[in-house]
């Protein structure tokens, strides 16, 4: 978790929940204590300790009160109706409900085709496109420098989300805002796929002030494993590039953001497992929700 390998705001949530499944089953209530303040105050240091390894997203810090699973297939169930005969769709990286989305729809027997855009330094998309195909899928692969040309036959744009602010914003995996901007370009409609336990009643207005930064490295150590595996250099000689020395260079930071925000303009719809919204709607179902929960007593997040 703390080194970035589980990649995803989902299987994050998921991982979080099944660790808190293991503590709460090994849990005995001492005597003469309450099980609902002293189990509050066993969980207390382990969601600290996990926020000391890595910060948590938003949809971590509301997981514990909502479902993942049950809303995952729901997103999905009110999305493939938006996928007609013909239509092609792009998406970006990898998100679990995409990749659920799209072999629904295939499952159904709509006739569509699949692109995915994918970036450094993870190049998630290639388990995605690797998942698709596997599927049977028709799909095609690309970098996102080629986005624009592609552009023009795409029908529709499906990504996934980290979180929605409540001012429409979406947060999610760095290069998403491309997508979604240059789509906004070409006249093609944007849907984010996102369940609720997502929204958060914060405002965000760029990737600066909230974000999570990788280590540099990964940015480095991307583009020699490529140049190695293309031309048969040992790792050495791969190794050997201009930036190789990067450190050494007072003036020189390398910045590896691992989300950008989306502004509300460029979002046409947010699929979530109540239905399809627009973004101006995000305020009013997170005052649903407040009045929902405000009487139980939920654990409380930091």
């Amino acid at each position: 978790y703390a080194e970035g390998k589980l990649v995803g705001g989902n299987a994050r949530c998921v991982a979080m929940l099944t660790a808190f499944q293991q503590v709460i089953k090994d849990y005995h209530t001492p005597p003469d204590k309450v099980l609902r303040r002293d189990l509050d105050k066993t969980l207390r240091p382990l969601i600290q300790f996990l926020i000391d390894c890595r910060p948590h997203s938003i949809g971590m810090g509301n997981a514990i009160r909502n479902r993942i699973v049950m809303a995952m297939t729901a997103v999905s169930k009110f999305a493939c109706s938006k996928i007609v005969d013909g239509d092609v769709i792009l998406t970006y990286a990898r998100a679990d409900i995409i990749e659920v989305l799209l072999k629904q729809a295939f499952d159904q027997k709509i006739q569509f085709r699949v692109l995915v855009v994918d970036s450094r330094p993870h190049f998630e998309g290639k388990k995605l496109i690797r998942a698709l195909a596997e599927h049977g899928l028709p799909c095609t692969y690309i970098q996102i420098n080629a986005l624009s040309y592609v552009m023009k036959e795409v029908t529709k744009v499906f990504l996934g989300a980290t979180a929605i602010m409540s001012n429409g914003a979406v947060v999610a995996r760095v290069g998403t805002a491309l997508c979604a901007m240059t789509a906004h370009e070409f006249n093609v409609p944007v849907l984010f796929c996102c369940e609720t336990y997502k929204f958060s009643d914060r405002v965000q207005l760029d990737s600066i002030t909230h974000n999570e930064l990788r280590d540099p490295d990964e940015l480095v150590n991307s583009y020699a494993a490529d140049h190695q595996r293309l031309t048969n250099r040992s790792e050495a000689e791969a190794s050997a590039h201009v930036l190789a020395d990067w450190r050494d260079l007072p003036n020189l930071k390398l910045l590896n953001l691992v989300y950008d925000l989306t502004p509300m303009e460029y979002v046409s719809m947010v699929v979530t497992e109540i239905g399809m919204i627009p973004p101006t709607s995000i305020p009013a179902i997170i005052r649903e929700y407040r009045k929902e929960y405000n009487n139980e007593d939920a654990v409380h997040l930091p």
